[in-house]
């Protein structure tokens, strides 16, 4: 192998061989992606110290700091949808860092159903998740509370719109109870370009 080949020795999982064998995949690794990049090809829990070539002078052992920032920015972007919810819903996080090479959160959210939509996006990515990130999330009710909100367009109904939020048309007073300011009755009339509070 020439020096230009040589790999830097101070970054260890950095670099990977051309191809490897990740559990019954087999696909193409470019020599110089990184393990973040690795991330988003493959499921993580199929990246393990023994797909690591010790010929190519990448020396066994904990990743670095900058391999853990990278690992780091890879398990963000997976769990992107649950992040977004985060940020959407009012959540507010205490911590968010490494701990080993899981991804921890910590915080609180400012209702149950806030904290389950949390979790339902952290499970939906795959059953990874319980090897790749940590999510100590409580409930503080006193922070405030997330507002849906639906502005109606032409053809809408307050039925129309009760069955598309909550699956069944005839809980449509919930809309009503949760629009004093606009709406009385349901005889109340909605206009196109009205922005509806939509209650959970």
């Amino acid at each position: 192998m020439s020096s230009g080949d040589q790999t830097d020795k101070r970054q260890p999982y950095r670099f990977f061989f051309a191809q490897q064998n990740l559990g019954q995949r087999t696909f193409q690794v470019r020599q110089h992606w990184s393990l973040g990049q690795l991330l988003h090809a493959t499921s993580p829990s199929l990246i393990h110290e023994s797909h690591f070539d010790a010929d190519i002078g990448v020396p066994r052992g904990k990743p670095n700091e900058e391999d853990l920032m990278d690992l780091m920015e890879g398990l963000k972007l997976k769990y992107a949808d649950a992040l977004g919810i985060i940020k959407e819903k009012g959540v507010v996080l205490a911590n968010m860092h490494m701990e080993g090479e899981k991804l921890y959160l910590k915080g609180a959210a400012p209702n149950e159903n806030v904290k389950n939509d949390v979790w339902n996006a952290i499970k939906a990515v795959g059953d990874s998740w319980n090897s790749e990130i940590i999510c100590d999330l409580g409930v503080d009710t006193s922070l405030p509370q997330p507002v849906k909100t639906y502005t109606v367009v032409a053809g809408d109904s307050l039925w129309k719109i009760a069955a598309h939020f909550y699956g069944n048309g005839a809980q449509f007073p919930k809309i009503i109870a949760g629009n004093p300011d606009q709406l009385k009755d349901e005889k109340s009339v909605i206009h196109p370009g009205d922005v509806l509070v939509i209650p959970d």
